[in-house]
């Protein structure tokens, strides 16, 4: 999967995570954190960057998939 051009536009204070909305079968919706991913780990986060529309974890795969490039652990 490909990451949106908008994920490295300098500007990370507009990047906000949100806790993914609950649907109609599942209230504790999950999906795979892409940064996790990449590294070859599979982690599930409840988040979502409402701008980009990736799904990551709070705090340290959010700091590290909006600032660096290669975001590999």
């Amino acid at each position: 999967m490909e990451d949106p051009p908008i994920l490295l536009d300098g500007h990370i204070e507009r990047h906000v995570l949100v806790h993914l909305p609950p649907t109609r079968h599942d209230d504790r919706l999950t999906r795979n954190c892409r940064v996790c991913m990449r590294s070859k780990k599979r982690s599930e986060t409840r988040y979502l960057c409402i701008l980009c529309g990736v799904p990551m974890h709070k705090e340290r795969c959010f700091l590290r998939c909006h600032t660096v490039m290669e975001y590999l652990f």
